[in-house]
């Protein structure tokens, strides 16, 4: 079965095509593990499954995801395309599948499902999902907790868009 499905990248009619890309990261021995793909349009949804993941992360709030542009600042810090998302359970035992989305309208999510952004002075707001180019997916451990080395260790991330 193919995991991706790529109805093209305009649209026609009064129907907007969706799309779906699935980036595979596998775990290292590291910190942080990433992984790029090259898209252009809009994210609507993203499904992180660790369920093929193990590190040795103890605790549950560990985990963070970011995401990121093939542009960086003048320090070589990458632009985030929206705010990190922190507190993710990536112990091996929980096999989290995380589903998250834009933030549609003025939903600034206390939830913790809903992609957003902060101004300068901090304010959350809603990301419309607009992306280009190579877009960075970024799986860190905090507390020293390492993903576990090996082809067999995958972390997968489904990408519905338009």
């Amino acid at each position: 079965m193919n995991d991706e499905i790529d109805d093209g990248v305009g649209r026609y009619a009064s129907r907007t095509r969706i799309n779906r890309r699935v980036l595979d990261i596998v775990g290292d021995g590291s910190a942080s593990i990433s992984g790029t793909i090259d898209m252009n349009g809009k994210i609507s949804r993203i499904i992180l499954d660790m369920s093929r993941m193990a590190s040795n992360s103890n605790g549950a709030t560990q985990g963070s995801m970011d995401i990121s542009m093939d542009a960086e600042s003048d320090g070589g810090t990458d632009y985030k395309y929206c705010e990190q998302v922190a507190s993710l359970d990536f112990r091996t035992a929980s096999n989290l599948v995380g589903h998250f989305q834009i933030a549609e309208g003025a939903n600034t999510d206390t939830a913790g499902a809903h992609l957003t952004i902060n101004n300068p002075a901090g304010a959350a707001g809603s990301w419309n999902g607009a992306v280009c180019g190579r877009v960075k997916f970024t799986l860190s451990l905090s507390g020293g907790k390492v993903f576990t080395d090996g082809a067999s260790n995958i972390a997968k991330i489904t990408i519905l868009h338009e």
